[in-house]
């Protein structure tokens, strides 16, 4: 399975801050918390620009994600950067 993009999801060392199941918080790492943030990204770029379709989602995401450095196996186009998708998903 090919990576398209990654976003944070914390490590065993350096977990993420998050809710947790019947209140209250904890902190936790991996692909539950990348997901969580993912989809919380696309909800800002849809309240930003409800009329974008899925591929210009997409679009947005990959065009302005940060390179990391490694293959793009391993990262895809990147890392999301909220704030900047946010920005060009107002100029569709």
């Amino acid at each position: 399975m090919a990576v398209d993009i990654v976003a944070p999801g914390g490590t065993r060392t350096q977990p993420v801050l998050s809710t947790n199941i019947g209140g209250g918080f904890g902190f936790g790492s991996g692909t539950s918390q990348a997901a969580a943030h993912l989809t919380g990204l696309v909800a800002l770029i849809l309240e930003v620009k409800s009329n974008l379709t899925l591929a210009k989602v997409r679009a947005v995401l990959k065009d302005t994600a940060l390179d990391l450095g490694f293959v793009q196996e391993a990262q895809g186009n990147g890392l999301v950067d909220a704030a900047l998708a946010a920005i060009e998903a107002s100029k569709y």
